[in-house]
């Protein structure tokens, strides 16, 4: 599977399009149907598997997660300054679906 910056800004625009796949607050959210459909779509468009398409989101998504979970912890003297995760500016769709388990 590519794993360049341009093919993962692809992937995430891919994924953005098509809300039933991170956006909860849908109906169609929950239809295994649509998310099929739209994991088919994907991975015609990027000739790669279904299962490595929603492997691929699976550890974006994370690391997107782990990124805005560092961000928000409280900063000390002693800290070290965080490298902002390359794809965080093309994710940023996610915040408001994402919610933290503290």
């Amino acid at each position: 599977m590519k794993d360049d910056l341009a093919f993962n800004i692809k992937f995430s625009e891919l994924v953005h399009e098509r809300p039933c796949l991170y956006d909860y607050t849908r109906p169609d959210y929950s239809n295994r149907n649509a998310q099929d459909g739209s994991w088919l779509e994907i991975a015609k468009t990027v000739e790669e598997s279904v299962a490595d398409c929603k492997g691929r989101w699976k550890n974006l998504r994370g690391c997107y997660t782990r990124h805005l979970k560092n961000n928000n912890r409280p900063s000390s003297s002693s800290a070290k300054h965080v490298k902002p995760y390359y794809l965080a500016d093309h994710l940023q769709f996610l915040d408001r679906y994402i919610k933290s388990r503290q």
